[in-house]
């Protein structure tokens, strides 16, 4: 050969193929050298500590090597079938928790190895022959590398992408399974206590010793249907979280269920709810957007797991309460509606006490019902009051007051000073405002 002169084809692939024809008697060898070196410059590879994985590791680099041989002796890209294989470990792997970068520095290294290995190979077979410098072997060696680099891209596309793809499906599938214990907690479950304690363990969820469960729902303003729309969902997205990043306490479970947005907190003490429907308020109910309503219940704090699913449903009842009421927007508790779930679930209780309580007065003074029914209401929160006080709220005189309140003791038969004639009271002033909303009594 002179100077620049391109050497025959038929020679720069006989010399690859000899070279690659010595490799091939060397697969163990190069085998062991790419495991090494995985554990010496990858923490990934160096921390395995299970003997099967480990094995594989083993197994299948040394099946790369023969495929990478096989592809050197070609002199052409890497096969279809290698491709596929090559994407089912990319998969195995993501599976088997290495990062993306470790898989993808494995085959740079093991890539880095037979690379040396066939310089090395070159080397020793043409020193004699053809002198190191010479044409054929720069052509040869320009020429693996150029191949090497090429599978090498195809390599890490394939392994990435099916990497990620595989990363991906495990985490909606982690998110369905989480979700799916979700459920499990809100709506109660057949499994055994242990059985759903572990399963809540294994998918990260830190309960408490007891809970207060949150339902929020954002409604347009004006409607007492909830909007299904894409702001509305983009307004329940805020509303997550805003709820998820509420302190003191955080949230130990969130969910989302169409318009309506739960939380459930791990908290102490009977005071809890009013002290948390408080802050929700203040604090997340910035995130509800104009021109929406903003409307939620906390529950009543239960203990251990089964107390969720008993919280969530009292939110879910008193919420119904509070829209079929149409309540203004805000946060409110489950004690505060508890009267009025009482009463619009039993229609017929609320026109018995209209019939007792507010019928006689109507009855009594026509077309002067509300004089009358705001001073029984005076009377009612004026408990602790003097009358004198009871009568400036209602701007009239004590006496004035004093004669309508005798007037109400005998138009409805039960007295004011008697404990428990007071409840009948109040229960019919509050089945009378229940009346005007979903229609139970005729009293305007």
């Amino acid at each position: 050969m002179q100077g620049g002169a391109r050497a025959p084809a038929g020679t720069v692939t006989e010399l690859r193929a000899r070279v690659v024809s010595r490799l091939a008697q060397r697969v163990d060898e190069l085998t062991e050298r790419m495991v090494a070196r995985y554990a010496q410059e990858i923490p990934a590879y160096a921390a395995l500590d299970d003997p099967a994985v480990s094995e594989e590791v083993h197994e299948t680099t040394r099946r790369n090597v023969v495929v990478l041989l096989r592809t050197l002796a070609r002199g052409a890209g890497i096969e279809a079938d290698v491709l596929v294989h090559l994407g089912e470990l990319g998969r195995r792997r993501a599976m088997q928790g290495f990062p993306i970068e470790a898989v993808l520095r494995a085959y740079h290294v093991g890539t880095w190895v037979a690379w040396s290995a066939f310089v090395e190979e070159l080397e020793q077979l043409v020193q004699l022959e053809l002198g190191s410098g010479s044409v054929v072997v720069s052509q040869v060696l320009a020429g693996v590398s150029g191949l090497l680099f090429d599978v090498a891209s195809a390599v890490a596309r394939v392994i990435t992408d099916a990497f990620m793809v595989t990363t991906r499906e495990a985490a909606v599938g982690d998110e369905r399974r989480r979700q799916g214990i979700v459920d499990e907690l809100l709506d109660g479950t057949s499994r055994s206590t242990a059985m759903l304690g572990q399963l809540v363990r294994q998918v990260g969820i830190s309960l408490g010793k007891s809970h207060a469960a949150v339902t929020i729902e954002l409604r347009r303003a004006g409607s007492r249907v909830a909007s299904p729309s894409t702001s509305s969902t983009e307004a329940s997205a805020a509303l997550a979280k805003a709820l998820g990043g509420f302190d003191e306490p955080g949230a130990v479970l969130l969910h989302t269920r169409g318009p309506r947005v739960i939380a459930v907190y791990a908290v102490d003490g009977r005071s809890a709810p009013a002290a948390l429907a408080k802050r929700l308020e203040r604090e997340v109910g910035r995130a509800a957007p104009a021109g929406m309503k903003l409307i939620g219940v906390v529950g009543l704090v239960e203990e251990g797991m089964g107390g969720i699913a008993a919280s969530y449903a009292q939110t879910c009842r008193a919420l119904e309460a509070a829209v079929t009421l149409d309540l203004p927007p805000g946060i409110y508790t489950y004690a505060q509606l508890l009267v009025d779930m009482m009463l619009i679930e039993s229609p017929e209780i609320i026109r018995d006490l209209c019939k007792i309580v507010v019928d006689p007065l109507r009855g009594a003074d026509a077309g002067r019902t509300d004089v009358i029914v705001s001073t029984l209401r005076a009377l009612l929160a004026a408990r602790y009051l003097t009358v004198g006080d009871a009568a400036s709220q209602v701007g009239v005189h004590r006496h004035t007051l004093s004669a309508r309140a005798q007037r109400i003791e005998t138009l409805t038969g039960l007295k004011l000073a008697r404990g428990s004639d007071r409840r009948v009271l109040e229960l019919g002033l509050a089945a009378h405002d229940l009346s005007l909303v979903t229609g139970e009594s005729d009293v305007e």
